[in-house]
């Protein structure tokens, strides 16, 4: 779903977020376990410029001749929720919504793990339909990317529903990025305002297509005012 030279680049990506609606959710976006005074090991990373050369793990350089760092709990970590629609209208478009919107949360989802965070992901239509909770490492990171190969188009969407329903599941502290066209006639938002009462700091990235953008006019279907 990523390409080698695409997750070089997200290698250099941190994800942040800033809430103005919800001063107390951005501050606590990223949790702290100040359990052992920050010596409680956690996972490995591959090196970059800049980290602290003590952290280097020297054995396992000498052994695979490759440079990772130890990362520990009490370094804060973002809890990065992703919510697809994957409802009818996700379908439209060349290439479609739907594989954009995948394209994206995989690209959220390495970025987030590969930094030490955490990621979850969660379909939705006019309901939940999957829901992979927020962890951490290459494992979930296999299982986040497996959730979104296997998604496809649902039925119409109830977004305020559907994002209710996730907040009556998932709390916060965390970031919770919602990837859909948000093309429904009576959608009111109030799923985003729930998800602020949650604790969650909601972020929406709005997908269409490029014919959604400049819908094209056929002669047959221009008409003439003095036709009317």
């Amino acid at each position: 779903m990523l390409s080698a030279g695409e997750a070089r680049q997200l290698a250099r990506l941190t994800i942040r977020a800033r809430s103005q609606a919800s001063p107390t959710a951005a501050a606590n976006l990223r949790q702290v376990a100040a359990a052992g005074q920050g010596l409680d090991f956690h996972d490995f990373r591959h090196y970059r410029p800049g980290d602290d050369p003590r952290r280097i793990d020297w054995t396992i350089a000498a052994r695979h001749r490759q440079l990772v760092v130890r990362q520990f709990k009490a370094e804060g970590r973002l809890r990065l929720h992703l919510l697809i629609d994957i409802s009818r209208s996700m379908s439209v478009g060349t290439p479609a919504k739907i594989d954009c919107a995948r394209k994206l949360a995989a690209a959220f989802a390495y970025a987030a793990i590969d930094h030490g965070d955490t990621a979850g992901l969660s379909t939705f239509d006019a309901q939940l339909i999957s829901h992979v909770p927020s962890a951490g490492g290459r494992p979930q990171l296999r299982r986040v990317l497996e959730t979104l190969a296997t998604a496809r188009s649902g039925e119409v969407s109830q977004i305020d529903r559907a994002l209710v329903s996730f907040g009556n599941v998932v709390r916060g502290p965390g970031l919770a990025v919602i990837l859909s066209d948000f093309f429904q006639p009576d959608l009111t938002l109030d799923g985003v305002q729930y998800l602020l009462y949650r604790g969650l700091t909601p972020a929406i990235v709005q997908i269409v297509s490029t014919d959604e953008l400049a819908p094209s006019i056929g002669d047959d279907e221009i008409v003439e005012l003095s036709d009317i």
